[in-house]
């Protein structure tokens, strides 16, 4: 099964003033910019609370946020929730909803089947 492409990144809101209301058109230039943004942060520095939205090819989209640390791809993002929510050593943390964390593992898992998070 073909995987749907990202067709745009875009970081709505940032603690790192590099990203404030930027557009991407593709992950990889996406990640670059976090890359430069970060670059000179010391190792301890913590991360750079950033809101955005990912546009797939057929214009679906996901809203959420990331935390910005030297390394951080849009990639990565994904596949930490992924795991998180829908991987082998998954469990709900204490205080969730049954319901609600059911509702995420397959929102998850049906953006994971129709979407290309490869980058």
């Amino acid at each position: 099964m073909k995987l749907t492409p990202i067709k745009e990144v875009e970081f709505l809101y940032s603690e790192n003033q590099m990203l404030i209301e930027r557009t991407f058109s593709t992950t990889s230039e996406a990640n670059e910019a976090m890359r430069v943004a970060t670059a000179d942060h010391p190792p301890d520095y913590g991360y750079d609370k950033t809101e955005f939205i990912v546009t797939f090819a057929d214009n679906q989209f996901y809203r959420g946020r990331l935390n910005v640390t030297q390394g951080t791809t849009i990639g990565s993002h994904f596949r930490a929730m992924f795991n998180f929510y829908c991987g082998p050593n998954a469990t709900m943390p204490k205080g969730a909803s049954p319901a609600g964390w059911a509702l995420a593992a397959i929102d998850l898992k049906h953006l994971q089947d129709t979407y290309d998070f490869s980058t």
